[in-house]
């Protein structure tokens, strides 16, 4: 009972709390080891900027929506350059003082970003450290410098240079682009998923050029023997070698002008045509369209993972702010006064928030921790898979070992107490009572007619225990060890 003392001095309480803590906690928080890399990379990037207004400012929305701004209005000036600045076009009559004021402009806006970038950071070092935007700083810095360089000062001495051979240079700032990759994310997933799809088209390549090569041999052995068709093609133009060949065949593959060809060649010879049906059948329509299937596929699965990255991303960092006493853990209170209304901002439902509150705070202490709160929320958003429930069941192995092993721990206990008690109230005249042990099944404090007595000092049984009073309950056990539950 939860009163009763045990041989220790300890309460049942006591004895139940030890219970726990020798029982696997299913619900222990992850460890930074099992965190995930972007996680880590994101809390060294917010370690390494300062608390300046530089910080503040390259962290805005406001701030990298300018950036992108001007980037897409390089990109189109730069077209507009080509064609009617006076170096490239004599026919133009825009002034070229036009075209080196608006150059002026944009290299004051990418010299000011950059610097602004560089100043929210610890120590000048730290911008090509940041394990997030080190490459994109780096590269960023590269394409200032160079405008730098043509802009400012080879422009000052434009007079003893002949600035036309560094027209090219300036289409490297077209590289600048890219960075809409980075602040569109869903640009950036495009091209996510080519550079995952890469091997799937490279297989595909490889099974199209040597289906090619197969065909592209019987076409170059029948067209070197083939006249003109009836059409006036001539055939050896088209199959009068290998590469010739080739082409052909890619003309079929992507339906250029493919009917003629077929036609001219059922004329002349019509197992020829049926060959060009067959290959435009196998290539086209069955290879090509396997291709889009693995790309729709590729691009369904990159996208969906690129989503929940952001998604994680944005709740880690909204759970950040929940923590308002820095403790790593989330209390009740924070997590409904500020918790719950910050993540439905971001588009999560109010009871996925609840149900994966409840289920970590499996002891109702109120409070959980940061990391495995963020990790059951999306678990809760994907479908159960086969090495959840491996895991369910590894869990319930362990709870099961360890809750065998404290039950035959508490009967050694309670068994030594017994024996203490019986020494201590008996005496030598006592008679010794029993310890009944029923048989598994046996409801608790009945007494089965088949089941052992065990005799205290093997004197006979049958003589109440000192200190019991009729109807109480004493734990019992089988001979094994086990309880019987």
């Amino acid at each position: 009972s939860p009163g009763e003392k045990g041989t220790n001095g300890m309460s049942g309480a006591n004895e139940l709390s030890s219970f726990k803590e020798g029982t696997p906690n299913l619900h222990t928080p992850p460890s930074p080891s099992q965190s995930s890399q972007e996680n880590k990379a994101l809390a060294e990037h917010k370690a390494l900027l300062n608390e300046t207004i530089f910080a503040v400012v390259s962290k805005d929305w406001r701030f990298e929506t300018w950036a992108l701004v001007v980037i897409i209005f390089n990109a189109c000036w730069i077209g507009v350059d080509v064609d009617y600045n006076p170096e490239n076009n004599d026919e133009s009559k825009v002034p070229s003082d036009v075209f080196v004021a608006v150059d002026n402009v944009f290299c004051v806006c990418f010299t000011s970003e950059i610097i602004i970038r560089l100043l929210a950071y610890k120590k000048a070092a730290d911008f090509f450290k940041d394990p997030v935007l080190k490459y994109w700083n780096l590269f960023d810095l590269t394409l200032v410098l160079m405008m730098v360089v043509e802009t400012w000062i080879l422009g000052v001495a434009g007079g003893e240079l002949d600035l036309s051979k560094l027209s090219t240079l300036r289409l490297m700032r077209l590289l600048r682009i890219s960075r809409v990759f980075r602040m569109v994310p869903e640009l950036g997933m495009m091209v996510k998923s080519m550079a995952a799809a890469i091997r799937s088209v490279s297989s595909t390549f490889v099974l199209i050029i040597g289906i090619m090569y197969v065909f592209g041999i019987i076409f170059t052995q029948w067209g070197k023997n083939s006249n003109k068709t009836p059409h006036d093609i001539d055939m050896e133009e088209y199959f009068g070698n290998i590469p010739s060949s080739f082409l052909t065949l890619m003309q079929i593959l992507v339906f250029d002008d493919t009917f003629m060809i077929i036609r001219a060649c059922m004329d002349d010879t019509p197992y020829i045509g049926w060959l060009c049906i067959l290959f435009m059948i196998i290539g086209a329509f069955t290879i090509l369209n396997m291709l889009i299937g693995v790309l729709c596929e590729v691009v369904a699965d990159t996208t969906t993972t690129e989503k929940e990255k952001i998604l994680r991303v944005k709740v880690n960092e909204e759970v950040a702010h929940m923590d308002e006493d820095g403790s790593g853990t989330i209390s009740r209170k924070e997590f409904e006064g500020v918790g719950i209304p910050l993540l439905e901002k971001i588009g999560l439902s109010r009871e996925s928030l609840e149900s994966a509150f409840d289920i970590i705070d499996i002891d109702k202490s109120g409070d959980v921790h940061l990391h495995e709160f963020v990790t059951m929320l999306f678990k809760l958003y994907k479908p159960p898979e086969s090495r959840d429930l491996v895991l369910i069941q590894k869990q319930l192995d362990c709870f099961e070992n360890s809750l065998a092993d404290k039950i035959d721990q508490v009967f050694e206990e309670r068994t030594i107490m017994f024996a203490q008690l019986m020494s201590d109230d008996g005496g030598k005249d006592a008679q010794k009572p029993v310890l009944p042990l029923p048989a598994i099944g046996a409801p608790s404090g009945t007494k089965d007619e088949d089941s052992d007595m065990l005799p205290c000092n093997g004197e006979a049984a049958g003589t109440p225990i000192p200190g019991q009073t009729e109807g109480d309950d004493i734990w019992h056990g089988n001979h094994g060890g086990q309880a019987d539950a």
